[in-house]
């Protein structure tokens, strides 16, 4: 029998219906398979993924292949936007028995006494091809040397345990912190840049938004290399915007790109990207005075709002790739469409701008809007002013936007997840920083609203919420993407009980994930189910690592309070993370910008005064200084006693552990 029904996740009721006798993880199927002495079969994936639904169609649909499924093998599904856990562990196992980077779908065997895998994969057909062989002809096999090779599987997965154990075991550095590693990373992303269209690397291409920021912060390592570190950062963020990957219509960010042109993407589109990407459109916006950047985080934040809001105030997780069925429908267009919606100058204009000039993209008939010419060269070619063709290309976006919004649209996946509103929380605080738009403000707090009513309990955060159900204790994303979610928007609009929330976040923090002996933090709470391994991230993946983010948002808590207990937790994390950034500081990017902040202390500014007066003085302040620098205007209301008043008119000037005098004269401080 199929036990998906009762399931909260849209992922995994997709699967609900099928013939294939499906368990959610729970401790009662891994029962059941050492009961039956068969292996488990684990299928992780998510809603949105486009090559999990081919698989879910051509495999977990057929009555044949869910006979052998059903007879042979104790079968779970797994959300891994739920269980972040056993997708990393899983992940890198299998890199390890496949020697190949993992993704979604992810196959794998497990023996049902260890939970220790000894088969993995990812994306397999109903039946050979292209060198790949068919899923039922995989799954017979694995039967076979189930039952005639059992003390050979034995021995590999004792093996895998082994690595995995020793893989998240360190020894913290006891020398001097130094900007070495991020040194070395600079110059292998130079080597791995691409100078004509931005970005590191050839197809697929990501956006990669820890290694984005990374280079926003490069001025406080070495100004020598700043101009290496702009002109990588500015290309790389004018060609994503302006090609494929960014929604030409109705704004977004699809997940990557499947040239290395950033023209043809891969169509789902998830929060946690978008909001990554438009904090760094707001703050490279408010570091190189770029109006389009600006622009570009206006039309973000108006498409999460719109397409990715939930009625509470939280943030969904993402769109699917798919709709009628395929990949990418609800997007494309033929020149038949471009002309039947649009006056004949909308219709050259937004063809020209959007690439309908070059040959298809899509099917060889079809077009998704991407790379095309520049608007100003469109208009001095067609001999017409500035102003009218951004008015016709306003006027087509608009057009079709309208009329894309007939067809049927991708699902959405209906999950608030804490750290993916985390992230959406820290974007659209950043947003309205850089816009001035009190409305993303607004959304920002909402969100964080959202999470802390709903997802905040006895002093734990869950990690998911759906309709009526919070559940899934929370992990290490969850509590450091909200902290530093927290802390952005304490420096946009300060409410001391956001204040308060945070000093919760970083408390709770530290007594369930930190190692007291090492330092760093763990994945999962010290009181989370035991599972094969306990990760220790280091390395960025689609999102920054939790123990970087943690690094960050501890330092700057404490240094806000001059509390030596963040502050410190912070240097351990920075100091047992110090292997990893030597060995592969590119994959370190979030890691490097909390080493940054660890030798580089922003410069830090706490006002007290009449509200609109320290407000307009904080929006001075920001404009002349470095978007790290940290502005506060303290609510008349808030108690913290390191920035007492003194008169009606106080503020701070802090670097590192150390401030200044007060200062009563609101020149002064912005002479200073």
């Amino acid at each position: 029998m199929n036990r998906l029904a009762d399931s909260p996740s849209p992922y995994l009721q997709q699967h609900a219906g099928q013939p294939v006798h499906w368990w959610p993880w729970c401790k009662e199927a891994l029962a059941a398979a050492r009961e039956k002495d068969v292996p488990v079969l684990l299928s992780i994936g998510y809603s949105a993924c486009h090559w999990c639904h081919v698989m879910s169609s051509e495999s977990f649909e057929d009555p044949d292949t869910a006979e052998v499924l059903n007879e042979n093998f104790v079968c779970i599904k797994v959300d891994r936007e739920e269980r972040p856990d056993l997708d990393r562990i899983y992940q890198l196992s299998h890199q390890v028995i496949t020697e190949h980077p993992g993704g979604w779908p992810l196959t794998l065997v497990l023996d049902p006494h260890s939970q220790t895998p000894f088969f993995a994969g990812t994306y397999f057909p109903s039946s050979g091809r292209d060198g790949v062989p068919g899923f039922r002809d995989v799954l017979t096999n694995i039967s076979k040397a189930w039952e005639t090779k059992r003390e050979k599987l034995d021995d590999q997965t004792e093996r895998l345990r082994d690595f995995l154990s020793r893989s998240t075991q360190v020894t913290a550095t006891d020398r001097a912190l130094s900007i070495s590693p991020a040194s070395a990373a600079l110059s292998n992303l130079q080597r791995q840049y691409d100078p004509i269209y931005g970005g590191f690397g050839s197809a697929p291409k990501f956006p990669n938004p820890p290694l984005l920021r990374f280079l926003l912060s490069w001025s406080s390592f070495d100004p020598e290399q700043q101009s290496a570190a702009d002109r990588m950062l500015e290309n790389t963020l004018g060609r994503m915007a302006g090609g494929g990957l960014f929604d030409q219509l109705g704004g977004g960010f699809f997940r990557y790109s499947v040239d290395g042109a950033w023209s043809v993407p891969h169509f789902e589109k998830m929060t946690s990207d978008n909001a990554q990407l438009l904090w760094l459109y707001a703050m490279a916006g408010e570091r190189f005075k770029r109006d389009d950047f600006v622009e570009v985080a206006r039309q973000l934040a108006a498409f999460m709002e719109r397409e990715l809001a939930s009625s509470g105030g939280g943030f969904v997780t993402a769109l699917d790739a798919d709709s009628e069925g395929k990949e990418g429908q609800y997007y494309l267009w033929s020149r038949d469409e471009l002309a039947a919606n649009l006056s004949d100058i909308e219709a050259q204009i937004a063809g020209a701008c959007w690439g309908f000039d070059q040959p298809a993209n899509m099917d060889g008939e079809r077009w998704h809007l991407g790379s095309g010419k520049p608007l100003s060269k469109v208009a001095r070619r067609m001999g017409i002013g500035r102003s009218l063709a951004e008015e016709c290309l306003y006027n087509a976006r608009k057009k079709l936007l309208g009329h894309r919004r007939l067809r049927p649209a991708p699902d959405r996946d209906d999950k608030v997840l804490s750290s993916v509103n985390g992230l959406t929380v820290s974007a659209l605080a950043a947003a309205a920083r850089a816009t001035g738009d009190p409305a993303l403000l607004a959304a920002a707090q909402r969100s964080l609203d959202f999470v802390r009513s709903r997802l905040w309990e006895g002093g734990r955060l869950l990690a998911v919420s759906r309709g009526s159900r919070c559940y899934q204790m929370a992990f290490l994303d969850d509590y450091a993407f909200l902290l530093d979610g927290v802390l952005e928007l304490l420096s946009v609009a300060f409410r001391p009980a956001d204040l308060a929330f945070a000093k919760q976040l970083a408390r709770a923090l530290l007594a369930h994930f930190e190692d007291p002996y090492q330092g760093g933090f763990f994945f999962t709470a010290n009181d989370h189910e035991p599972l094969i391994q306990r990760p220790r991230p280091m390395q960025d993946d689609a999102t920054p690592a939790g123990n970087a983010v943690a690094a960050r948002s501890l330092l700057r808590l404490g240094r806000l309070l001059d509390n030596l207990v963040f502050v410190n937790a912070a240097e351990r994390t920075l100091k047992s993370a110090w292997d990893e950034l030597q060995r592969a500081p590119q994959a370190c990017g979030a890691m490097l910008e909390a080493l940054d902040e660890w030798l580089n202390p922003p410069a830090l500014v706490v006002m007290r005064g009449e509200a609109q007066q320290v407000q307009d003085l904080q929006r001075t302040l920001r404009s002349r200084g470095n978007v790290r620098d940290q502005v506060y205007a303290l609510d008349p209301a808030s108690l913290i006693d390191r920035y007492p008043a003194k008169g009606s008119f106080t503020a701070y000037r802090c670097e590192g552990t150390r401030c200044s005098a007060p200062i009563v004269d609101p020149a002064e401080l912005a002479a200073a």
